[in-house]
């Protein structure tokens, strides 16, 4: 959706893969695919997905996704809110 926007995920930069994000103005997407690994293998339920665009140090929207509970958050931040507001679906 946004090429021109690096991705930074736990796992890439544990393994060394760090992007330049100077190069998109200091704007990012921070992604955690799976937040919650031993939960997952032991098929709680208790993990998330994490998806949060950051600019400039702040963050502008994300979402958590909780697929075992069919249950999601999104923010949105405006320049005048922080911190996020939370909208439960």
């Amino acid at each position: 959706l946004t090429p021109d926007i690096p991705v930074v995920a736990e796992e890439a930069v544990a393994a060394g893969h760090v992007p330049d994000i100077g190069s998109a103005g200091g704007r990012f997407w921070l992604v955690d695919p799976l937040d919650g690994t031993k939960e997952f293998v032991s098929r709680n339920g208790e993990f998330t997905v994490n998806i949060a665009l950051i600019d400039q140090g702040r963050p502008v929207v994300g979402v958590v996704l909780a697929p075992a509970l069919s249950s999601w958050v999104r923010t949105k931040a405006l320049e005048s809110e922080l911190p996020m507001k939370l909208v439960f679906s």
